[in-house]
């Protein structure tokens, strides 16, 4: 069995990353992703919230799978430095999340995921 992803699963993995995308930019204005979409992976989106910190955003959503911190230090709780190497500063680095798309991710969890996170901004915005 090969490890290798099909093309038509990479292209539904990027649909759900682009479909995810566009409901959270629509939904909160000030959300801006750390890469370039058109050249990054498909499974990964990896985005910042100004003025939010994403330990906070990760705590207020506990049911969805996403991470503050690089995927080879998970544990490390300071900014990531590999944000850090792409010109963000700290205040950017700790605002930024990183969510995965996956075989087994279907698109209502994209929708669902991305009206949660934008609930949870608010609220964290408005406290």
């Amino acid at each position: 069995m090969s490890n290798e992803i099909s093309a038509s699963e990479k292209q539904r993995v990027l649909d759900l990353r682009s479909r995810f995308w566009n409901q959270l930019s629509k939904r909160i204005q000030t959300v801006t992703a750390n890469s370039p979409l058109d050249d990054a992976l498909p499974n990964c989106l990896n985005f910042r919230i100004p003025d939010i910190d994403s330990v906070d955003l990760r705590s207020a959503l506990p049911k969805i799978a996403m991470s503050t911190g690089s995927a080879c230090n998970s544990s490390d709780q300071n900014p990531s430095h590999v944000l850090m190497a792409i010109g963000l500063d700290g205040a950017m680095a700790r605002s930024s999340i990183r969510v995965g798309f996956g075989r087994f991710t279907t698109t209502e969890e994209i929708d669902e995921a991305a009206g949660m996170i934008a609930k949870a901004v608010q609220r964290l915005q408005s406290s």
